[in-house]
């Protein structure tokens, strides 16, 4: 739903004697890094949580697992205000989005993603792999970051400690496609389609994209993964995976190039590293989500 229909939605339904749930989804934009981002989210998300609570009928608002965060500034405060304020419960991915929110009803989950791969935690033996998996590459542009210059020495390095790999797109079609980022910047001009890559099997993939990296996991497919987010290695760590997670801003290419080595060298020994938190507990998630339900449904039934 788009912010107009939205609002056109809300005025409709502002007269509505119908008790409303309203669920957020997940995703990073709830956050103030600057002013400019700030009032962004506080026109285009803020202005939608407060039109949630408006209305003769009682409203609950739920926001499923994400990443918050950072506050920063009067706009960042008063948007961390806002959710606190009129959100009943938020799901959140990773320790620095608790501490940094402190919402009341607060609860760390594991990215929706990572609960999907617990509920189907892939175990693979040693011997179901074949020999020589092929090494595949998910980046994308990080040219907004102030280490994008040293992101790009480390990507063209690791390109040259790992020069079978070969480049794949996870995203494509947007304003940040990965093939554009090949072909312009990196001048790679030869690309796969992750989805491919995945349904063969038998692969490493190294991703800058969570997504890119998750997707691989969930397949039976292990991956190294070099985050630009919080998110990304709160995931990693969810999964047990730390030792396979890396930051953008100063990866080690040695140490990425490394970790792909140990995986094709012994895969199971990446698959016996999973040792899941409990945050991630898909049961856990539906059951925080019924009590609510419950609780709303119970102080509201008759209205």
């Amino acid at each position: 739903m788009s912010i107009p229909e939205f609002f056109l939605a809300r005025a409709y339904e502002l007269f509505s004697k119908h008790p409303t749930i309203f669920f957020g989804v997940g995703g990073g934009y709830l956050r103030s890094s600057n002013k400019r981002e700030g009032l962004k989210a506080l026109i285009a998300h803020g202005s939608q949580i407060l039109l949630s609570r408006i209305g003769i009928a009682p409203r609950c608002s739920i926001y499923l697992p994400q990443s918050v965060g950072p506050f920063r500034y009067g706009v960042g405060n008063l948007l961390r205000r806002v959710i606190c304020g009129n959100v009943n419960t938020i799901f959140l991915r990773d320790d620095k989005s608790i501490s940094e929110l402190e919402h009341r009803r607060g609860i760390r989950t594991g990215d929706l993603a990572v609960l999907e791969i617990v509920r189907h935690l892939p175990r693979k033996e040693c011997g179901q792999y074949a020999k020589n998996p092929q090494i595949f590459f998910v980046f994308r542009d990080l040219g907004s970051k102030q280490y994008s210059d040293k992101y790009l020495q480390n990507i063209k390095k690791l390109k040259s400690l790992l020069p079978d790999a070969i480049f794949a797109i996870q995203s494509s079609g947007r304003g940040n496609s990965d093939n554009t980022f090949y072909e312009d910047t990196l001048g790679v001009k030869d690309h796969v389609l992750l989805k491919d890559v995945l349904a063969r099997g038998n692969a490493i993939v190294v991703s800058v994209r969570l997504h890119g990296s998750l997707e691989s996991i969930l397949e039976g497919v292990p991956s190294v993964h070099i985050a630009y987010e919080r998110k990304g290695r709160a995931a990693f760590s969810d999964l047990g995976l730390d030792a396979y997670s890396f930051h953008a801003s100063d990866f080690d290419p040695d140490a990425v190039a490394a970790a792909v080595r140990s995986i094709a060298f012994n895969p199971a020994d990446y698959w016996r590293c999973m040792n899941v938190s409990p945050a991630c507990c898909y049961s856990d998630l539906l059951s925080a989500i019924k009590h609510d339900l419950d609780k709303f449904t119970d102080a509201h039934n008759g209205w």
